[in-house]
C-alpha cells in the first residue's frame, strides 16, 4: 500500500472524518505518538514522513540517503524524531529544522561492514522520553539512551535464538515485551 489512511470521529458532529496520505512508495513501519496527535509513516525511498493527524497536513519530512530506514518514532516530547535503519544505524533527527542531530551504531564495524544481522526491525520509545528500545535482527533487544548528543547501550538484552521482530514497553517504563520468530 502506498498511503497511509487515517479515520477518527469528530465527537461533536459525529461524523467519521479522514484523511489519506499518498506517499509515492510502499508503507514499511508507522508509529502513533501517545496522544494520536503525530504519525510517522517509514517508505521504501529512504524517507519518513511526519503527519499532524488533528491538521490532517505532512508537517515534516526527511531523507536518509546513508541508510536504509526501517523504523521511525518521536521522542514525547515531539521535538526529535529517531530512525533505524537496516545497517543498524540509530539517527537522531531535529524535527523543527529536520536536521539530522547525530548518529549511533548499534553494531560493531565490522559487523556493520559485512551486514551481518545489523537490521533493526522495530523502534520504540519510552513514555519517559528516556530510553529507546530496538528489535534487532541478531535476535537482541536494545536499550539506548534516547540523548542525541550522548546516546549509549544501556543494556542489550539476549535470549531470542531468532530474529526480533517487534518490542514495546509498559505504560510505567518497567517492563519491555518483545516477538520474535523463535
Amino acid at each position: 500500500e502506498k498511503r497511509v489512511w487515517l479515520e477518527y470521529r469528530n465527537k461533536k458532529q459525529d461524523n467519521a472524518l479522514g484523511s489519506s496520505f499518498d506517499l509515492g512508495a510502499k508503507v514499511l513501519d508507522l508509529w502513533y505518538s501517545s496522544d494520536s496527535r503525530f504519525l510517522t509513516a517509514v517508505s521504501d525511498k529512504r524517507t519518513t514522513h511526519v503527519f499532524d493527524t488533528f491538521a490532517g497536513i505532512e508537517v515534516h519530512k526527511v531523507t536518509d540517503f546513508n541508510h536504509v530506514t526501517t523504523c521511525a518514532c518521536l521522542t514525547p516530547a515531539g521535538d526529535i524524531l529517531v530512525t533505524a535503519a537496516e545497517s543498524g544505524m540509530v539517527s537522531f533527527w531535529d524535527v523543527a529544522s529536520g536536521e539530522r542531530d547525530g548518529t549511533f551504531p548499534l553494531h560493531s564495524t565490522e559487523a556493520m561492514a559485512e551486514r551481518r544481522n545489523t537490521r533493526v526491525n522495530r523502534l520504540k520509545c519510552a513514555h519517559d522520553g528516556r530510553c529507546l528500545i530496538l528489535a534487532c535482527e541478531d535476535h537482541t533487544v536494545v536499550l539506548l539512551d534516547a540523548n542525541p548528543n550522548n546516546p549509549f547501550v544501556q543494556a542489550r538484552l539476549k535470549g531470542h535464538t531468532g530474529s526480533v521482530l517487534d518490542c514495546d514497553v509498559s505504560r510505567d517504563n518497567k517492563y519491555v515485551v518483545s516477538a520474535s520468530e523463535d
